[in-house]
């Protein structure tokens, strides 16, 4: 992911745009992608706001309101698989996620899945 421009680059360009140039004869001169200016500048003219917006940060899982829900649904179907999981989450609740985030989810709740030893064996 790239860099945010700097404020000092932003100042410029609205101020050159209030000044009577385009968005896009502003990103030539200052040698920006016209994407950016125009953005900006109908960024500026929306919200009066220049500066970037914060990037990062921690996002809440979304499954951590069914937490009760998924406890009760493993207590009852403890050998279903994270794609049967995540269809059934899909078809009762209305939530799309994608197996791999339901696994991840059951994990950080503490559930393992142990695979059976003598399944895996080949008769010698």
């Amino acid at each position: 992911m790239t860099k945010s421009i700097s404020n000092d680059l932003r100042k410029r360009i609205l101020n050159a745009v209030l000044e009577g140039m385009s968005a896009r004869a502003a990103a030539i001169r200052y040698d920006v992608s016209a994407s950016v200016a125009v953005k900006l500048v109908q960024r500026w003219r929306a919200t009066g706001e220049y500066k970037p917006l914060p990037r990062g940060g921690y996002r809440r899982a979304v499954l951590d309101q069914e937490r009760e829900y998924l406890h009760e649904l493993l207590k009852k179907h403890a050998d279903w698989s994270e794609v049967e999981l995540a269809a059934h989450l899909r078809e009762a609740r209305g939530i799309e996620l994608h197996a791999s985030n339901v696994g991840r989810f059951i994990r950080k709740l503490g559930y393992r899945y142990k695979k059976n030893g003598l399944r895996i064996r080949t008769g010698a």
